[in-house]
């Protein structure tokens, strides 16, 4: 029960980023966590998740960015404004968080690629954009990669830079296999 409130809590922040962002003209792709929770299982509350996974373009960044510190939320590692383009070529992701009104922190993770640079896999994310669906489920703009792509991101996230260390993440490729 309490992981249905949760996820439910966090499908609400959701829509409300997406919203906010549309506005601003940033395209954000919301990926892993909840949207594996609808692909894969038909509903928000099956699926423990965490946070919100945002994958945006890189050119977008700074002003998500700026939007999300507006609406109270805090860096969670610090992010050198002045050296912004070095940061954002050595790093795949900045994290952010904020208290809730019921006092749990919900914690953001905007992405710009799936996986470090260093690990010198080239990745454009611009036909992730192209090919990306809206969500039938998610309402006021909410858009996901295509399931292929939700693949191959899951792959390169969780293999690459994470190593598989849950379960959870193997099982998830288990269900993309079988769906196809």
């Amino acid at each position: 029960r309490l992981r249905s409130a949760w996820n439910l809590a966090l499908f609400r922040e959701m829509q409300g980023l997406c919203v906010s962002m549309k506005a601003l003209g940033v395209d954000v792709l919301v990926y892993k966590g909840l949207v594996l929770c609808k692909t894969l299982h038909g509903d928000l509350t099956t699926r423990q998740t965490r946070d919100l996974d945002i994958l945006v373009r890189s050119s977008d960044f700074l002003r998500l960015r700026e939007e999300l510190l507006r609406k109270g939320f805090r860096e969670d590692y610090h992010f050198p404004e002045r050296y912004a383009r070095y940061y954002m070529g050595v790093n795949r992701e900045a994290a952010f968080s904020r208290m809730l009104p019921d006092g749990v922190e919900l914690n953001v993770e905007v992405q710009w690629a799936p996986v470090l640079p260093l690990y010198e896999i080239p990745f454009d994310n611009a036909p992730y954009f192209e090919r990306a669906v809206a969500a039938a489920w998610g309402g006021n703009g909410v858009r996901v990669p295509c399931l292929e792509d939700q693949f191959l991101l899951l792959l390169a996230h969780h293999g690459v830079s994470e190593l598989w260390h849950s379960l959870k993440h193997v099982t998830a490729l288990a269900f993309f296999l079988e769906r196809r």
